[in-house]
């Protein structure tokens, strides 16, 4: 055992660090419970600083001086090791991953800040007495966490997976977890769970299966659009250098005139043709233009009545007359091919009997253009895709699939929308919607 040895308090104190001076001298000359016990820094010659706690356990007098009884322990080695817990601590509590402890039955023990924040749980709460499976989003059932702790210990106590729960508030997504089981410090399995969020990494996953699967649909479409183009490119060419050919060696006029019309259909188709695919190439290089003036949309519907009548062995072309006539500034060529393209599209998928009608209403801000007509309609699974390049319902049917692409980003070029809704055997409606003021045109 040491012998007791007397210090006096100023010889004591040249060897405490300054900023534990003053704690010293409360803790001698005071005679109060609070100051029973005291950690101090001691400086020692030559020496690291050493962590000193003292105890006290009686103050008298004694000839005139004041006796401290007591003892001393040099702490540093415990203090070291505490203050790299509490570094490990706040490291853990503060990480960027959601970290929580439970104990076999659930009951958590520990979640640190991130965890909190994703559970709706406050830094001051207690947590201690909550169940994993009541509190936090992971599990939903004591069935669940039962099920999940097996599996853990299936796996040799530790087990990495992917979470798919969803934290909103936080922009979540999706997680990497791992879960892990230590023994605590009297012997109990605790299991500990990381997660780490891989929102960004499972979006851009995403991204990358949407572009491949983009990319492959563009290349299937390309194939189909060139085979198409293919027999659609050499089936007018075949007619107009066969009748150019017939023509200059028949007499007759009526069958010369007969050859001639066969003639025209066909250029005029081949014609189309071309104009889609340049066309589509300008939308590709921005170089489609627009140029704007003041149109009355009374003027553009009289213009397609005159264009579609009397055309045989074809639905009629109704013209709804609006109620207001309206006055607009836009691309007048561009309107009418867009219009032109949806009602010869209503009239190939419509009866002779039937009909197409065209019209407008006015809104608040915009007008509404619309082409309808009562033919075999689009099958509901489809409807999105008709605006795709190169798409075509039917790929028997003439045309490059084109037409309905390009008055989409027509459209779309003059700030508006252009939508469809179909009913099979009921029929199609084209809508258009266009801002009334529109200062980009």
């Amino acid at each position: 055992m040491l012998e007791a040895k007397i210090t006096s308090l100023n010889d004591l104190l040249a060897s405490i660090h300054p900023d534990d001076r003053e704690k010293m001298r409360k803790f001698v000359n005071i005679d109060s419970t609070e100051f029973k016990t005291l950690e101090y820094r001691m400086i020692l010659p030559d020496q690291p600083i050493a962590y000193i706690r003292a105890t006290k356990y009686a103050r008298y007098l004694e000839n005139d001086h004041t006796i401290m009884d007591g003892f001393s322990q040099n702490v540093s080695d415990f203090m070291k090791n505490r203050n790299e817990l509490e570094m490990v601590l706040a490291v853990v509590h503060n990480a960027p991953y959601s970290i929580f402890a439970c104990h076999t039955d659930g009951q958590l023990a520990f979640a640190n800040k991130a965890c909190r924040q994703q559970n709706g749980l406050s830094d001051e709460e207690e947590i201690t007495h909550m169940l994993v499976y009541e509190r936090l989003k992971n599990f939903s059932s004591k069935e669940e966490w039962e099920a999940f702790f097996q599996k853990v210990q299936d796996a040799a106590g530790y087990l990495q997976y992917r979470c798919d729960i969803p934290y909103p508030e936080m922009d979540i997504i999706g997680s990497e977890c791992s879960s892990l089981i230590i023994k605590n410090g009297n012997g109990e399995d605790i299991v500990w769970t990381i997660q780490r969020d891989i929102s960004d990494q499972i979006r851009y996953e995403e991204q990358l299966l949407r572009s491949k699967e983009a990319a492959e649909e563009s290349e299937k479409l390309k194939s189909a659009f060139i085979s198409n183009m293919n027999h659609e490119i050499r089936t007018p060419l075949s007619a107009i250098i066969g009748f150019g050919n017939i023509i200059a060696e028949t007499p007759d006029p009526e069958l010369r005139k007969e050859y001639g019309e066969i003639l025209t259909t066909n250029s005029n188709q081949l014609l189309r043709l071309i104009s889609d695919v340049l066309e589509m190439s300008q939308m590709d290089a921005g170089k489609m233009r627009f140029n704007a003036d003041l149109v009355s949309l009374q003027s553009i519907l009289n213009e397609l009545s005159l264009s579609f009548s009397n055309l045989e062995d074809h639905p009629v072309l109704i013209i709804d007359i609006p109620e207001k006539e309206l006055t607009v500034q836009l691309d007048r060529g561009r309107i009418m091919q867009v219009l032109v393209n949806l009602i010869n599209n209503s009239m190939k998928f419509t009866p002779p009997h039937g009909a197409v009608h065209i019209g407008y209403r006015i809104g608040e801000d915009f007008f509404e253009l619309y082409v309808k007509d009562n033919g075999i309609g689009i099958p509901k699974h489809l409807q999105q895709s008709i605006f795709n390049r190169f798409f075509k319902i039917n790929e028997t049917a003439k045309g490059t699939g084109l037409g309905l692409s390009i008055c989409k980003a027509i459209i779309e070029q003059m700030h508006g929308t252009i939508t469809v809704e179909s009913e099979e055997g009921q029929g199609t409606t084209f809508s258009i919607k266009l801002p009334i003021h529109n200062p980009d045109l």
